[in-house]
């Protein structure tokens, strides 16, 4: 409960200098490119689930990044989407980069912690955030890998080793 005081009183000391919470807000969540938005909906349509909807997970390779003119986009949008399906335990974004190498993000919530699994893979992170880079492995091999070993945590109620 402190930390929510103590924001309300940092937030009307910001108010008070004259600062204008609609203009901040625009900057934030309001300025998106229609390409970044378009490749989250698309995304979000493809994603697929694995044990009734505690892991969701997506690939992107660096061709379709290409096809919708998103070659710098922003993961958290769709990464926050998901998680917020009511059942989700785990989510991961497989992303094939420019020089092929593969970035897989992984959030959690609840008791489910990735950094853990992130680890195994010669990755790090935190708790709840935490990420992964594949150098030699291609999208595919790398999505089946992850995958399995979130699944295998979830089976066995844990995700650190």
């Amino acid at each position: 409960m402190a930390r929510s005081v103590e924001t309300m009183i940092l937030a009307a000391k910001l108010l008070k200098t004259g600062i204008d919470p609609a203009e901040v807000f625009g900057y934030i969540y309001q300025g998106k490119a229609f390409e970044d938005v378009r490749l989250t909906g698309k995304l979000a349509f493809e994603a697929r689930s694995a044990m009734e909807g505690k892991l969701l997970w997506v690939s992107l390779s660096h061709r379709q990044m290409l096809e919708v003119g998103a070659e710098q986009w922003e993961t958290e949008d769709l990464l926050d989407m998901l998680r917020s399906v009511k059942q989700c335990k785990c989510v991961a974004l497989f992303r094939e980069e420019s020089d092929r190498s593969i970035r897989v993000n992984l959030r959690s919530k609840g008791d489910f912690q990735v950094n853990g699994l992130a680890e195994r893979f010669g990755g790090g992170g935190h708790r709840k955030a935490a990420g992964i880079t594949f150098r030699d492995t291609g999208l595919d091999a790398a999505e089946k890998m992850v995958v399995d070993a979130i699944l295998e945590a979830l089976e066995n109620g844990y995700s650190r080793e």
